[in-house]
């Protein structure tokens, strides 16, 4: 029988592959955040068979408005389970908190492999400075918005 996995262990589980690569800010301003968490939910449900997962949730941008409400609310949640911090009033910039022994044990358990996580997160999230013309700032890399 398939497992399961929620909209909070599939964003968790990015946001962790994301803190490996060396990602430690996400900015929501504009869409593109939340089209490419669309694109990797799109990229899960093309994998479901591979990984005997079946999701529980739909990841999908408001057409008008761009924005994902399930992203945001699986963000919100995290930040009250202390995985990320929401620095800011407008909701613009996501602080990854985790750090190593928590990332480990949270992909220990997600219902989606190590290696498929890092895949998804290179693939949709990562190097998006260069593909924007901008440069990491100094301490954290940040995907542009």
């Amino acid at each position: 029988m398939a497992k399961i996995i929620t909209a909070s262990e599939f964003v968790i589980g990015i946001l962790c592959a994301l803190k490996i690569a060396g990602v430690d800010c996400l900015r929501l301003s504009g869409h593109s955040t939340d089209s490419e968490f669309e694109s990797a939910y799109e990229d899960l449900l093309s994998t479901l068979n591979l990984f005997d997962v079946r999701p529980d949730f739909s990841l999908a941008t408001d057409p008008f408005h761009g924005d994902s409400e399930t992203l945001r609310e699986t963000l919100y949640a995290a930040r009250q389970k202390g995985i990320v911090a929401i620095n800011n009033p407008s909701f613009k910039t996501v602080e990854i908190k985790l750090e190593e022994p928590e990332i480990d044990e949270i992909l220990d358990r997600s219902p989606l492999p190590r290696d498929y996580l890092m895949k998804i997160a290179n693939k949709h999230f990562c190097n998006k400075e260069e593909r924007h013309g901008e440069q990491p700032r100094s301490a954290s890399a940040s995907i542009a918005g």
